[in-house]
């Protein structure tokens, strides 16, 4: 693994900006978003009190690891094929037509080759039925030993804040390293080449990869943190299942190689399939410190790298001008 030492006072700096920067903006706008996310926690409270206590009591009744290893596979299995299955109509089929426009890399896979769809299948089946599972058993005696609570008792919208937060900042750095980790070229071509077969990506693509690849850098990060919280801020099975769907969620978005309109631009991401050499983190942070996204910082696609508030398309509203030079 090779990192930007050249100018550590420059990457402290820009730590620094980013950290900074966040708070700012976060003790800016803290107290009329925490205001109105407690009114919806507070009306919808007793919905998720309900739900909870319909799977506590029917399914896991003072048994930790049917809740944590049984109750965690099918919950984040059931979020990963809902979400999955409606950007794989769009891909199998090229439908709508509309899509195409919003496409980052128009020339490739719309609609995508049916055996190739059917390999990424394939593969995607055995890490989410086997190594996700395998994943949970082989950690459930560390989160019982942290004490992981899935108790019937919620946590409070504050508790559950400060849990996401402390998820995010873990899946940052263990995602950052590992996948950095996986690119040295001793386990590149014998693990995470398999992934990067897609170089421009699909959403079922997120978990096509070897399988020592999906314990250890993909499913890994996402679990460090509940387990590194054990018993802090009230951490509870219910937030883990929050935190579980919004990064299935953000990795499917993150290769789905469609930057749509109201949702997160995936330009960073699906750039690191094309270059491979570009942005290994999940936020970004950790990429802009060790200096590993000044080729992105660089290129038309950061230009494009926002959220899209209209219906036109990012190429649209940021053409490339060398292109049209050409064309």
């Amino acid at each position: 693994m090779k990192f930007c030492v050249a100018a550590p006072l420059e990457a402290t700096k820009k730590g620094i900006f980013i950290l900074s920067t966040a708070l700012i903006v976060f003790v800016a706008i803290s107290n009329s978003l925490q205001w109105h996310m407690e009114e919806f926690w507070g009306a919808s409270k007793a919905f998720f009190v309900e739900k909870w206590a319909y799977i506590y009591y029917n399914f896991g009744y003072e048994n930790f690891f049917v809740m944590y290893i049984l109750g965690t596979s099918i919950y984040g299995l059931v979020v990963y094929t809902f979400i999955n299955m409606l950007f794989g109509f769009v891909d199998v089929t090229g439908r709508p037509q509309i899509f195409k426009k919003y496409k980052i890399q128009d020339t490739k896979n719309f609609p995508v080759d049916p055996a190739k769809y059917k390999k990424c299948l394939q593969v995607v089946t055995f890490n989410s039925l086997l190594i996700g599972p395998l994943f949970l058993v082989v950690s459930s005696p560390i989160a019982y030993w942290r004490g992981l609570n899935c108790g019937y008792q919620l946590p409070t919208f504050p508790q559950v804040i400060c849990q996401l937060i402390v998820f995010t900042v873990s899946v940052e750095t263990g995602f950052y390293y590992m996948h950095r980790l996986f690119h040295h070229r001793s386990l590149y071509s014998r693990i995470h080449k398999i992934h990067h077969e897609w170089t421009a990506p699909i959403s079922l693509a997120s978990v096509y990869c070897h399988p020592i690849e999906h314990f250890c850098c993909n499913i890994f990060p996402i679990m460090l943190g509940p387990i590194i919280l054990g018993t802090w801020f009230s951490n509870h099975l219910s937030a883990v299942w929050l935190w579980v769907a919004i990064a299935i969620v953000n990795t499917t978005f993150s290769h789905c190689g469609y930057h749509l309109p109201f949702l997160s631009s995936p330009e960073g991401h699906d750039f690191h399939h094309s270059k491979f050499n570009q942005n290994f983190g999940v936020l970004g942070i950790l990429d802009r410190l060790h200096g590993t996204d000044n080729v992105f910082v660089n290129s038309i696609e950061h230009k494009r790298h926002f959220i899209l508030l209209g219906l036109s398309s990012a190429k649209e509203l940021v053409p490339d001008d060398k292109k049209m030079a050409m064309d």
